[in-house]
């Protein structure tokens, strides 16, 4: 037990392992950093971005509701809110469409509605395929980070010993130490066994 608390080192906190790591590793942890850091600030944003439009969606429902004519809830409406636009937006189409049918004017309406709709959708998640790509790149650029550490950590510790394989893994710890031999000296598997 006393042996591997000597082989281990003393400080294990976040900070020392990101000071003792290679620079390689070191400039992985940053970028995952700043990765989480984006990810944080947009994941955030768009909450509350989309509290406050909730919010005054339900205020505008219940004036909608309230209002006895389309003009009338326009008037009742603030210019800045979001049910202002549509019922603007059907007023407009209903002036256009004073000598039509009135299902001509429905079908046009629920057109000129369903566009402004997706408008507002695609302003809602402006900003937020930055989430998608680190989402799906974070985990391989840690677990790149992780094997760098651990091949840098195999070589330091087998270069400064002058050490000579032996047993099965011979061929391997050659290569992580950069033995000058190993891709040219082929053991045969009677000898590694």
């Amino acid at each position: 037990m006393t042996v591997l608390r000597a082989a281990l080192p003393r400080d294990l906190s976040p900070w020392s392992m990101f000071l003792t790591a290679n620079n390689v590793v070191q400039v992985v942890i940053m970028g995952l950093v700043l990765a989480s850091v984006i990810t944080w600030t947009v994941g955030l944003a768009k909450a509350i971005e989309l509290l406050a439009l909730r919010r005054k969606l339900r205020g505008a429902l219940v004036t909608l509701d309230g209002a006895r004519s389309s003009v009338q809830a326009e008037q009742a409406l603030t210019a800045k809110s979001p049910a202002a636009e549509l019922i603007r937006a059907a007023i407009a189409e209903e002036a256009l469409s004073a000598d039509g049918s009135a299902e001509g004017l429905k079908e046009r309406v629920t057109s000129r509605l369903e566009r402004i709709e997706a408008a507002a959708g695609r302003r809602m998640v402006r900003g937020t395929g930055i989430l998608a790509t680190i989402g799906a790149t974070a985990p391989f650029i840690g677990l790149f980070g992780t094997v760098w550490g651990n091949h840098g950590r195999l070589r330091r510790d087998f270069e400064g010993a002058d050490h000579q394989p032996c047993g099965r893994c011979s061929r391997h710890c050659r290569g992580a130490a950069g033995h000058r031999d190993w891709p040219r000296r082929r053991h045969s598997r009677r000898r590694d066994l």
